[in-house]
C-alpha cells in the first residue's frame, strides 16, 4: 500500500499538466451535474407550490400550453355544466375564463425586453386561487382601465410598480395594487390571475 500511494503522488507530479486537466474535467461534470438537480428542485418546487389537486385548466386538444389554445365561448359553458365543476353554497360553478396575452417589459437587472403574461379574468379568479390577497394598494374596480401585478413583477420590471401607468390592447392602464399567492408562479407574471375585469359575454373566443 504505501508503495501505491507513494507512486500515485511521484505520478501526479510528473504529469501535472494530465493531472490538472483531469481534475478540472472532474469539476465541471460534478458542476454541471449539481446545476441539473437545482434547476429540477427549483421547478418542481415552483410547481409544486403552484399547481393545487383541487384546481384543474382546461384548453383546446392538442395544445401545450395557455398561451396557443383558444376555446370558444360554447365550450366554455360546457365545462361549466359540467357536474364534476365544484360549486359554491349559492351553487355557482367554481370556473373562471380568462384571456391570456403577453406583453414586452423591460427587467430591472439589464434593462432588457422580456415578454411578460397579462391575465385578463373576474372575481372567480379570485375565488379558485386560495392564496391570493393584495399587499399593497387596493383591488381594481370592474369594468375600468385599473390593473394589479404580482410581487415578483413589481421588483423585476420597470415601470410595474403601483401607480405606474403602462400601454397595450390598445389603451392605457394603471397599476392599483399588488398581490402575493404564496409565493407561486403566479407572482412572477404582470396581473397574472386577474389584470381586469370579466371578458365580456359576447365577442372573440377565449384563450386558454
Amino acid at each position: 500500500m504505501p508503495l501505491l500511494v507513494s507512486y500515485s503522488f511521484k505520478n501526479a507530479f510528473a504529469r501535472k499538466l494530465t493531472g490538472t486537466l483531469t481534475v478540472a474535467g472532474i469539476t465541471l461534470v460534478v458542476f454541471v451535474f449539481c446545476a441539473v438537480l437545482m434547476l429540477a428542485n427549483g421547478l418542481e418546487r415552483t410547481l409544486t407550490d403552484t399547481g393545487s389537486d383541487d384546481n384543474v385548466k382546461v384548453v383546446r386538444k392538442s395544445a401545450n400550453t395557455e398561451v396557443v389554445s383558444i376555446l370558444p365561448r360554447s365550450n366554455a359553458d360546457i365545462v361549466k355544466a359540467d357536474p364534476a365543476v365544484a360549486r359554491d353554497a349559492d351553487g355557482t360553478p367554481l370556473l373562471a375564463t380568462e384571456v391570456l396575452a403577453m406583453i414586452a417589459m423591460a427587467k430591472k437587472s439589464d434593462s432588457n425586453m422580456v415578454n411578460v403574461n397579462v391575465r385578463g379574468g373576474s372575481a372567480a379568479s379570485v375565488t379558485v386561487r386560495p392564496a391570493f390577497k393584495i399587499v399593497q394598494g387596493r383591488m381594481y374596480n370592474p369594468s375600468s382601465s385599473e390593473v394589479i401585478v404580482g410581487t415578483k413583477v413589481a421588483k423585476s420590471y420597470w415601470g410595474a410598480g403601483e401607480g405606474d401607468r403602462l400601454n397595450f390592447g390598445g389603451r392605457d392602464w394603471i397599476i392599483v395594487g399588488i398581490f402575493e399567492t404564496g409565493g407561486s408562479s403566479c407572482e412572477s407574471k404582470f396581473g397574472s390571475m386577474s389584470i381586469n375585469s370579466a371578458p365580456p359575454s359576447t365577442g372573440p373566443p377565449i384563450p386558454r
